[in-house]
């Protein structure tokens, strides 16, 4: 198969780090409050940072927050379609490597690893 320009898609994902990893529990873990923020910043004309954020806690004796930075790149003229690809698509893209830490964070210590299941991204958003 080869891949040309054709197939390939005007949202880019640059480069990616944790921000913060955070984690601290005293005895169960129980997913009661599970908080997801986002934060757009914008660098250039067609570079953004797109800072993903997960906060779960329980009663007091749990809490996980983790930071997600994504540097992206558009290339896109249309205003509407560039913002729709920023504040939705980008976040879809954190999202998994954001599931994938939870469960790898919580599976280390003798505990039930925490797996939250793949979510609908743009129903979350547009509840928010």
């Amino acid at each position: 198969m080869n891949i040309n320009d054709s197939v390939t898609s005007i949202l880019r994902l640059k480069g990616l780090k944790y921000r913060e990893v955070s984690y601290s529990y005293n005895e169960t873990i129980n997913e009661d409050n599970i908080e997801l923020t986002k934060k757009i910043e914008e660098k250039g004309d067609s570079d953004y940072l797109v800072i993903l954020s997960v906060h779960l806690s329980s009663s007091q004796s749990f809490e996980l927050k983790i930071s997600l930075e994504g540097h992206f790149g558009i290339e896109c003229d249309n205003k509407e379609m560039k913002d729709a690809l920023i504040n939705k698509n980008s976040v879809s893209i954190l999202f998994p490597y954001i599931r994938s830490e939870i469960t790898l964070i919580t599976s280390q210590p003798n505990i039930q690893p925490i797996v939250l299941p793949p979510i609908n991204i743009n129903s979350l958003l547009n509840q928010q």
